[in-house]
């Protein structure tokens, strides 16, 4: 299996919804590029300020190529 290479993307979080105290279900709908190409079970890293960066799994199925949960 091929996976694509690293490369950053903007997005914007379109909603939030706390699913227990410490773990959020956070929807993030892209805007450069506007599609991503995923596999079940991959993970992104979020840079979210200078120093502060996030892992996220990825909810969403692959199919689902504009906004991921």
């Amino acid at each position: 299996m091929n996976l694509p290479k690293s490369r950053q993307y903007s997005a914007v979080v379109s909603s939030k919804k706390q699913i227990a105290e410490n773990i959020y279900l956070v929807t993030f709908t892209l805007e450069d590029p506007k599609e991503l190409q995923f596999v079940a079970g991959q993970s992104l890293m979020l840079h979210i300020a200078d120093g502060v960066n996030r892992s996220m799994s990825i909810a969403s199925p692959p199919s689902e190529t504009h906004s991921v949960l």
